[in-house]
């Protein structure tokens, strides 16, 4: 009887570490499309929205740019989190000159900050953060 159980539970409980690595998958992909739509915009030269975030900054080029495309590639928690971080700290750089919307894109990333430093691997993470930030 054990021996028939285990593997149910084993697949069970690797459907929801793998769904909720879907989830946050999907949520790091989303954020770092938003993250890169300024920058796709500079590049092309296209006339752009006024209100995108600012890119002007060397950090920009050389610290925020390689962290999205590596999170759209790879959007491992651990990878968001760090770039997560990185967006919060450069978007205080340009306190208070910022947009509106940039504080709302904050207090997400900081609701994300917040759900990966408790730990627990990606399904605690997702636990925590995507009922947080549907609430929001």
């Amino acid at each position: 009887l054990k021996l028939t159980l285990f593997p149910a539970l084993c697949t069970e409980r690797t459907a929801g570490v793998n769904s909720a690595m879907a989830n946050l998958s999907e949520y790091g992909r989303g954020w770092c499309i938003h993250q890169l739509v300024p920058f796709i915009d500079k590049i092309l030269g296209l006339a752009g929205a006024m209100d995108n975030r600012m890119i002007d900054r060397d950090y920009d080029w050389w610290i925020r740019l390689p962290l999205m495309i590596a999170g759209l590639i790879f959007p491992h928690p651990w990878l968001l989190f760090i770039a997560h971080i990185v967006n919060v700290v450069c978007w205080f750089d340009r306190v208070p000159a910022v947009w509106d919307y940039m504080c709302w894109c904050a207090l997400t990333e900081c609701t994300f900050i917040a759900a990966a430093l408790l730990g627990g691997g990606a399904s605690k993470v997702a636990d925590r953060f995507l009922p947080a930030v549907r609430a929001q």
